[in-house]
C-alpha cells in the first residue's frame, strides 16, 4: 500500500510540472488531503505543492456528497435525507389542499421529494441503521402528508392503511443500486469497473470487517459478486432482480 502511495505523490508532483509549463496551476489553497483506511495508515501525511504543505482534513464534499475518513456513507445518507425533509416542507401548501386528491399527493410526493432525498444512493453503502432512517424518513413523509402529528399515536400500520400504500422507497434505493451495478459491470473497461472488481494489495485488518460498497449487492441478490457479474450479461434476467428489490414498481427506477 505504501509503494502505490508514494507512486502516487510522484505522479502528483510529475503532473504538476507538466501542467505548470502549459500556464496551468493547482491551487494549493484549495486543495486539500485526506487518507482513508485503517488507524495505522491514518497518521498525519505530509504532501507539498510548490514548496506548500497541503491541509489535511477529516472529511470533504464533492459534487454534493460527503466523503469522510472512515469511508463511511452515513452522514451523506443523513444529509440527503435532510435536504429531502426541507423539500417536503417546503412543499406544505399541496399537502394541506383539499383540491388535491391524496393520489395525487403521494405522486408529487414521490416525484418531488424522494428523487431528492434519495439523490446520489448508487453509491451508498447502507448499514442496517441507514436502512431504518430511509424507512423512517419514507413514513414521515406520510405522516406530514396526512397531516397527522405523533401526539396522535398512530402506528405505522394505521398510515399505510390510511394511504393504501406499501413500503417503496427503500426498495427503490436496491433497485437503483443494483440497476447501476448492472450499468457499469456491461461495459468492457472504464474506471467504476475496475474499482468494483479490483483488489488492492495488502491483508485486511483484525476484527470486524467495514461493509463495503458491494456487499450490498451480494446481500441482496444472494449471489457472489462473480456470479452477480456474469448475471448482468443477461438483461431480462437482471430486470427480473430489479422487480424483486423492488417490485411495487415493477423494477422501474
Amino acid at each position: 500500500m505504501l509503494h502505490f502511495f508514494i507512486q502516487y505523490i510522484v505522479r502528483l508532483q510529475i503532473e504538476y510540472q507538466y501542467l505548470s509549463t502549459a500556464g496551468l496551476l493547482i491551487n494549493s489553497d484549495k486543495t486539500k488531503v485526506m487518507v482513508s483506511g485503517t488507524n495505522e495508515i491514518n497518521r498525519p501525511t505530509k504532501i507539498s505543492l510548490s514548496g506548500k504543505d497541503l491541509e489535511e482534513v477529516e472529511s470533504f464534499v464533492y459534487l454534493g456528497s460527503i466523503f469522510t475518513r472512515d469511508v463511511s456513507c452515513s452522514n451523506d445518507i443523513r444529509k440527503t435525507l435532510a435536504i429531502g425533509r426541507s423539500v417536503m416542507q417546503s412543499l406544505s401548501s399541496i399537502w394541506r389542499s383539499k383540491d388535491i386528491s391524496t393520489t395525487t399527493k403521494i405522486r408529487l410526493l414521490k416525484a418531488l421529494v424522494w428523487s431528492v432525498a434519495i439523490y446520489g444512493c448508487e453509491g451508498w453503502t447502507l448499514y442496517s441503521r441507514d436502512q431504518k432512517c430511509i424507512d423512517a424518513f419514507e413514513m414521515w413523509c406520510y405522516r406530514r402528508l396526512l397531516r397527522i402529528p405523533w401526539t396522535q399515536h398512530k402506528t405505522n400500520e394505521w398510515i399505510l392503511g390510511e394511504l393504501d400504500v406499501e413500503r417503496e422507497l427503500l426498495g427503490r434505493v436496491k433497485s437503483l443500486k443494483l440497476g447501476h451495478y448492472g450499468h457499469v459491470t456491461r461495459k468492457y473497461e472504464n474506471m467504476e469497473k475496475e474499482l468494483i472488481q479490483g483488489c488492492a494489495p495488502g491483508n485486511r485488518s483484525r476484527g470486524r470487517q467495514r461493509r463495503r460498497w458491494t456487499d450490498d449487492i451480494i446481500e441482496w441478490t444472494g449471489l457472489t459478486i462473480t456470479e452477480a457479474a456474469r448475471l448482468t450479461e443477461d438483461r431480462d434476467h437482471w430486470r427480473g432482480i430489479l422487480r424483486a428489490a423492488n417490485p411495487l414498481s415493477g423494477g422501474r427506477h
